[in-house]
């Protein structure tokens, strides 16, 4: 199976937060757009530190995972806006990312993104919080209705 690569967004929670507001509009917005490998596998998307530059993230909390290498390894749980374009809209969302703190795990994670020409790996999580799946035969963002079950 190939894999899915989805062109979107980190934006600064900050101005993530007042866009959502509808206190800034898209191009008044720290942003930095990247390339994501879509991994249905993982919970949390996971953004290396060096994609941040110029991008705050509201660290929350350290935590311990395990994925990347074979031991579990530090991450910062820091809420962080994801963004993705579809049907000419950016969806935007904030919530919860994993960003290496450890140099040896931000280096073993790019090797494993450069090996896809990604950026970062977008989790289910942020696929649930904008409200998207992969659409079936295009293997693009589709947007789906909020369900309240």
């Amino acid at each position: 199976m190939r894999p899915i690569l989805w062109d979107g967004w980190v934006v600064d929670y900050y101005d993530a937060l007042a866009y959502l507001r509808r206190e800034k509009t898209w191009f008044e917005v720290k942003h930095k757009k990247i390339r994501f490998l879509v991994d249905t596998g993982a919970l949390r998307t996971i953004v290396p530190r060096g994609l941040l530059e110029g991008i705050n993230p509201l660290n929350i909390r350290e935590v311990h995972a395990q994925g990347i290498c074979d031991r579990p390894a530090r991450f910062m749980l820091s809420h962080l806006g994801i963004a993705l374009a579809i049907d000419d809209k950016h969806v935007v969302s904030i919530h919860g990312v994993l960003i290496p703190l450890e140099d040896e795990v931000e280096k073993k994670l790019k090797e494993v993104l450069s090996a896809h020409g990604v950026d970062a790996i977008l989790g289910l999580i942020s696929m649930d919080e904008l409200h998207v799946v992969i659409d079936e035969k295009t293997k693009k963002p589709k947007l789906m209705p909020l369900m309240i079950l």
